[in-house]
């Protein structure tokens, strides 16, 4: 059998109770900015659960969420939980909290997917407005569509739904007991009073097509444009990767100093683009032409230009393995790495490659590189169990293995994880 990945358990959505206490709040509230109008720093982070610590800081002002993401992160923590959830919201250390949403390790309290509802829970928000992405700028907004799919996916009841209303092309409802509306960003209803903005990579990479329709550099640059256009007063803005499922390619992953830039100093807004930007464009654009030997010598004048760039590295471990000389790519994905560890992502797809084609040992290989980057994915040390076993490896994969089960795994998200163990334990004392 399969070994267990993380559920979210099948939770009711019950209504919101009175928002509990929320964390300690700035001594002193902070005065709001113009988006892209003043500069201000990109907290970034791998998931929506990472902006969470940021979020509470200004929990007192009550800020309007404005969040861009095709995922609007809504599921409803299990209730058994929820108690844990508030009292580590209210009371721990940031990096606590990022911890306790990561279904990586083997106690999560919660998922990345159920922040924004967490968030409401706790009283943070004044207002949610999604703002989510449409590949066809001429869809029409369809509001039975919508609450199908919220309900559908466990992010509403039918209550909530039921008061979902379509006016022009924005829909308005109440959902955990605030405020919520939902639009295409052509359609971005204007929040009341000081908001937050998130952007989730998932709203850019469900919005671009191709680099011949919608290059992403562009692509990007006209979202904030639109977004500047709207004069938002706001404290703070987020972003997310979400590489770590592998939906989101690495090779966007550039995207997050690409905005940082820009939100540091929006005057770059209306400037052409910095010769390694335009470099990376140009790259994009020539890759659907194969044009290995031009796009080698962008990368090139990008590696003289920003060495230290992670991304720029990732780009020369590409380029390397366009021209089939794997060593060099695999010190280049090293270097990457190096710089930024969410790059050895890359080595669980080049695990993948090597398991479909029949090379178990190289598989392996990149598995553990993987591990050596990401030692709290239990996940990845259980799959290296496994391919020792199947290596005939049977002494390392049972040490592994006992160390896993040693492990305090959640009964709620790794329900079926102790007995796996158990089993695959015993299968190698056969």
């Amino acid at each position: 059998p399969a070994p267990p990945a993380p559920v979210a358990p099948d939770t009711p959505i019950r209504p919101a109770a009175a928002p509990a206490a929320t964390a300690a709040p700035a001594a002193v509230p902070v005065a709001p900015v113009t988006f892209l109008a003043d500069g201000m720093t990109l907290a970034r982070g791998e998931t929506l659960a990472d902006a969470l610590p940021v979020w509470r800081r200004f929990a007192a002002q009550k800020p309007a969420l404005l969040l861009l993401s095709n995922d609007p992160a809504l599921l409803p923590a299990p209730e058994p939980l929820r108690g844990a959830i508030a009292e580590t919201l209210r009371t721990a250390p940031d990096a606590a909290v990022r911890a306790a949403g990561d279904p990586l390790r083997p106690a999560p309290l919660f998922l990345p997917g159920m922040s924004v509802d967490l968030a409401l829970r706790q009283g943070w928000l004044r207002e949610l407005v999604w703002v989510f992405p449409q590949s066809d700028g001429g869809q029409e907004l369809k509001l039975e569509v919508l609450r199908e799919q919220l309900t559908g996916n466990r992010l509403a009841d039918s209550a909530e739904a039921a008061t979902l209303q379509l006016t022009g092309k924005t829909v308005g409802g109440r959902l955990r007991g605030v405020p919520f509306r939902a639009a295409p960003l052509a359609h971005l209803p204007q929040p009341d009073g000081p908001v937050i903005v998130h952007i989730d990579l998932s709203y850019v990479h469900k919005s671009h097509k191709n680099e011949i329709a919608t290059p992403v550099i562009p692509l990007v640059g006209g979202i904030l444009q639109q977004l500047k256009a709207k004069h938002l007063p706001v404290l703070a803005v987020t972003f997310s990767y979400n590489h770590g499922d592998g939906s989101i390619p690495l090779g966007v992953r550039f995207l997050g100093d690409f905005v940082a830039a820009l939100v540091e100093k929006p005057e770059r807004l209306d400037q052409p683009l910095p010769r390694r930007w335009q470099a990376q464009k140009d790259m994009l654009y020539l890759e659907n032409f194969f044009q290995k030997d031009d796009i080698r010598k962008l990368v090139e004048e990008q590696t003289k230009d920003s060495p230290d760039a992670a991304w720029v590295q990732f780009n020369r471990y590409h380029v390397a393995a366009l021209f089939k000389e794997g060593d060099q790519a695999l010190a280049h994905l090293a270097s990457a790495v190096a710089l930024d560890r969410m790059y050895a992502v890359e080595y669980l797809t080049l695990a993948e490659r090597a398991g479909a084609a029949g090379r178990p040992a190289q598989e392996l290989r990149m598995m553990e590189l993987a591990g050596a980057a990401f030692p709290e994915n239990v996940l990845i040390k259980l799959r290296i169990a496994e391919l020792r076993a199947a290596a005939g490896d049977n002494s390392a994969a049972r040490t592994l293995a006992a160390e896993l089960l040693q492990l305090p795994w959640s009964a709620t998200y790794y329900p079926d994880m102790r007995e796996y163990l158990h089993d695959f334990l015993a299968k190698l004392e056969k």
